[in-house]
């Protein structure tokens, strides 16, 4: 985290107070005399405080895809950006020469910029003090480096296991040992025993049916082989796209052992003494596993099919026999995870599958992939990962192991194989999905890969006919269901790790690929609304369901249902659905860190996501790396980077190597009302109760159907702390302006977003551009937007965000203020004005009488809209309402859950109300923009 910055000792302070003078435009120039900022063609004029303004080019702001990273490596993000230098010269503030010029923030990378939120006094300048802050990653990271956290004793772990797990570790760790030993005597190793030259059975489709996929792709999907065919092609050059790495060079005689990326390469050592999660001595291993998982070369035999061009024939070929030459067992970093061993037979087999054997090279080359794949299955049931990562590892492993038994018949373990894979993939279903249907990582990510391995094994069981239990296949469809809706806006919110790879064709690892396992269970499961939420056919969903795939797919009817608001109970992903064309969905956080160790979790409870018509409003910051000792891996999965309140400046949670949290705190759902008009929902966690002072954050997040959202949160301590309310804004957005309560941002296309926040003198703003990940291995720009304060005790903030499409209208004269802050009262109320529509919200956090205005009630939570449309009443944990001493309500002891009104829609309450009739013609009566104007003033 990068920017401008103002500091008064070690604390930041604000020094931006407002100024009478008239608005002023800044010079396009340099400072005096110097060289005008390129492309300063025009300026964009930013509404400062009570008409101060400051300007910079036009170009700045409409450039959200420059100067973007392909590497994550800090020693390049560290190299200055020459000669760039703004001069704002009514208020006498000059930025020089920052660190580099972010892309669309109109702002300096290396710069933050701060301003109090308070009107200040008639006569006081606006004085913009700037301090370069350097890139260490410490100035960023909250809290402790995880390397420096105790890890537990090998004696206290040992006292954790049962004696099963205690017997298989013991069992795994001699067998490493025993081949290590064959390897150094010069032995040869141990080879899976064939039982008759059986020739391999189909994977999923017959040679017949190949051809046929063939000519389908070809037709159906033109624009999809063109890619794979460029891709093809690069692969030829060894030039290699990997994970969110473009062009990586393995070198013209591939180097199996190198990450490209830091320079480093494994040592040539048996797998059980290869280092491979020293980042200082390998580099990223999973870079270097990603080009071993050989699903290039399946890439090759696939693009050699559509276009019968024998070079990427033996260039697949080639490249399988020269890994298998420069990695014998047990030699390299390639035998060290089992899961990658997994995801290479898993891509020798697709091989096997398209290349038929109709010459003597290719059939050659058939038996040794079959000898190699049959190596794999007796190396994956030696060591499995049943307690070392008993989670996607296991999965894939046992995917694998189905896969060789089904296809590799020929040899004499091949049923157990078969049968092994196919207990655990049952058992782990079970065991490793929620109730709601997410996969138990916390992660979207791994949500996907797993459902795709639940996909692949379900189609192959059925192409095998071996059925399967209808429990089993339920639970797959509810996985595509959660996935299904979670993407009510477009695109899946991302939660937690991205892990970069896919199971099929591992280039479609972006957010808007997500979707892909939903083509191939529309047609699996026959549901229509996952073909409308994915968009269109995959050339995965082909290869695996046949050349029949895309007649059943367009079969599917047009106009399904699409997602609506839902409460995940399991995972705690709420999604908060708009009434809008198209919809808009808020997805609330309220869940657990993580399964297990919570590895692939983050420490980012009640945060939000907003995505609209695939747009991300409010993103998700991503992975980055995995190795500890790559800065980013602890900055983007902390508290700080996500859209959530920062206390003590410290995480949630705190990190203890790279996958794993020294606590994993609870979160709770407080409070779930969906109504027709809006949504409302609360949640705390515990993360802050471990700090001097103890302090809990609650959060109450309010969506409104036509797209209004605000957002209270609410810090609970009996001490001095300091919040930080942050709000990572997506990547298409730059600052097109600012004003004292509000922060505008611009897409290109002309869509806008606006953060609007009371004006409270304590409180101080942030804008800057941050770190976020949309690919591992990638690091990008994108806005963020933080509140801060030091408090003495409790407080409390809110948020209203705006977004309005290209081509909406957009609110002018938006605001939010404070109309009662709690103080000696019941109620804390805020009036959200956009343009002529005006929202009060009042909270009421005791179950107590309140009184605003006219208005006098015990809801929890009251929200009166008004404006050109009609007006809508909402409450929720609702006894009593009366209107100028009239009587409205009286539920008696038990509490409404729901209470809405318009005049439209009529009276609707979750319970029975006496004399609805008349209360509904009072409420007919009365004239709602009283209560609003009187808020103003009551309290």
């Amino acid at each position: 985290m990068t920017a401008l910055t103002e500091t008064s000792g070690s604390r930041q302070t604000s020094i931006c107070r407002t100024s009478p003078t008239p608005t002023m435009k800044g010079s396009s120039a340099g400072p005096a005399g110097g060289t005008p900022v390129p492309g300063a063609d025009s300026n964009v004029g930013v509404e400062g405080l009570s008409g101060v303004s400051c300007s910079w080019p036009a170009t700045s702001l409409a450039a959200p895809h420059v100067n973007r990273r392909q590497n994550a490596t800090r020693s390049e993000r560290r190299q200055p950006t020459a000669g760039l230098a703004r001069t704002v010269t009514s208020m006498q503030c000059s930025m020089a020469e920052p660190r580099r010029n972010v892309a669309g923030m109109g702002l300096p990378r290396a710069f933050r910029f701060n301003c109090r939120l308070s009107d200040g006094a008639p006569g006081e300048r606006c004085n913009l003090r700037r301090e370069l802050i350097g890139l260490s990653v410490s100035s960023q990271s909250p809290g402790p480096s995880a390397r420096n956290q105790p890890a537990p004793s090998p004696l206290a772990r040992l006292r954790q296991m049962r004696t099963q797990e205690i017997k298989e570790r013991t069992r795994q760790e001699i067998q490493k040992r025993l081949d290590e030993l064959t390897c150094l005597v010069g032995l040869p190793q141990r080879k899976p025993a064939r039982s008759g030259s059986a020739a391999p059975s189909p994977f999923f489709s017959t040679p017949q049916q190949i051809d046929a996929i063939v000519r389908t792709i070809q037709s159906r999907l033109p624009q999809e082989a063109q890619d794979l065919i460029r891709r093809a092609d690069r692969i030829c050059e060894r030039r290699f796209d990997l994970l969110g790495y473009r062009d990586l060079d393995f070198g013209k005689e591939i180097d199996w052992s190198l990450d490209p990326v830091t320079g480093r390469r494994a040592p040539n050592l048996p797998w059980r003494r290869t280092p491979y999660l020293d980042y200082d001595k390998v580099g990223d291993h999973k870079v270097t596993w990603e080009l071993g998982r050989h699903q290039h070369l399946a890439l090759l035999a696939r693009a050699w099919r559509l276009t019968g061009n024998t070079r990427y024939l033996y260039e697949a070929i080639d490249q399988f026999r020269d890994w298998r030459k420069k990695n014998p067992y047990p030699r390299g970093i390639h035998w060290t995870s089992a899961l990658e061993v997994a995801f290479r037979a898993l891509s020798w087999l697709w091989m096997i599958e398209l290349i038929d054997g109709n010459d003597q090279r290719q059939q050659e080359w058939r038996n040794e992939a079959v000898d190699a794949a049959g190596h794999a299955a007796l190396y994956l049931e030696r060591f499995l990962s049943t307690y070392f990562s008993p989670n996607t590892h296991l999965l894939g492993e046992a995917l694998a192991l189905y896969a060789i038994g089904t296809v590799c018949t020929g040899f004499r373990d091949a049923v157990r194989w078969r049968d092994l894979g196919r207990e655990i993939l049952l058992r782990e279903a079970d065991r490793q999905i929620l109730p709601d249907g997410a996969y138990f990582e916390q992660s979207t990510y791994y949500h996907v890969y797993a459902l795709d391995m639940f996909l692949h094994f379900s189609i192959l069981a059925g192409a095998h006919k071996d059925a399967l239990p209808d429990s089993f296949r339920r639970t797959v469809e509810r996985m595509a269901e959660w996935l299904w809706r979670l993407s009510a806006g477009g695109a899946p919110a991302r939660f937690g790790d991205d892990d970069g790879g896919r199971l099929f064709d591992p280039a479609r690892n972006r957010q808007e690929h997500l979707l892909d396992p939903l083509s191939t269970a529309a047609v699996w499961l026959n549901r229509p609304e996952f073909k409308a939420a994915c968009g269109g056919l995959r050339e995965e969903t082909v290869w695996l369901l046949g050349p029949d795939a895309g007649r059943r797919f367009d079969s599917l009817p047009n106009g399904a249902a699409r997602p609506q608001t839902t409460r995940h109970e399991g995972s705690g992903f709420h999604v908060l659905v708009s009434a809008e064309e198209p919809p808009g969905a808020v997805v609330f956080d309220v869940g657990p860190l993580g399964a297990l160790s919570g590895g692939h979790g983050h420490a980012d409870a009640l945060s939000l996501q907003w995505i609209r018509g695939k747009r991300v409003i409010l993103l998700d910051p991503g992975t980055g790396r995995y190795p500890d000792g790559a800065p980013e891996r602890n900055q983007l999965r902390g508290t700080a980077a996500h859209s959530t309140v920062c206390v003590g400046e410290t995480n949630q949670a705190e990190p203890r190597g790279s996958f794993g949290w020294e606590s994993l705190p609870a979160s709770h759902t407080n409070e779930w009302v969906a109504g027709s008009a809006l949504d409302l929902i609360a949640g705390s966690h515990e993360g802050y109760q471990r700090l001097s002072p103890a302090a809990t954050h609650r959060r109450w997040v309010v969506f409104f159907r036509h797209g209004r959202l605000f957002v209270r949160d609410r810090i609970e301590t009996k001490g001095p702390q300091s919040v930080a309310v942050c709000w990572r804004v997506g990547p298409d957005f730059a600052i097109a302006g600012l004003n004292a309560d509000a922060v505008d941002l611009a897409a290109e296309d002309g869509a806008r977003l606006q953060i609007l926040a009371p004006r409270r003198p304590e409180w101080s703003r942030e804008i800057f551009a941050d770190d976020w990940s949309p690919c591992y291995g990638r690091l990008e720009a994108a806005p963020t937007v933080r509140f801060h304060s030091s408090v003495a005790s409790s407080a409390e903030w809110a948020t209203a965000l705006v977004y309005q499409a290209k081509g909406e209208p957009y609110p002018q004269d938006a605001s939010v203020a404070l109309v009662c802050d709690g103080k000696g009262r019941e109620l804390t109320a805020y009036l959200d004005r956009r343009g002529e529509s005006e929202a009060l919200l009042c909270f009421a956090d005791d179950a107590k009488a309140w009184k605003i205005g006219p208005l006098e009630s015990d809801a929890r939570f009251l929200a009166v809209e008004t404006g050109p449309g009609e007006p809508r009443l909402f409450a929720a944990g609702i006894r009593k309402l009366s209107w100028g001493g009239r009587n409205l309500l009286d539920g008696g002891v038990e509490a409404f859950e729901k209470l809405e009104w318009s005049p439209s829609l009529g009276l609707s309450v979750s319970g029975k109300v006496k004399d609805a009739a008349r209360m509904e013609r009072t409420l007919q009566s009365m004239d709602w923009a009283e209560l609003t104007n009187s808020a103003r003033i009551s309290c």
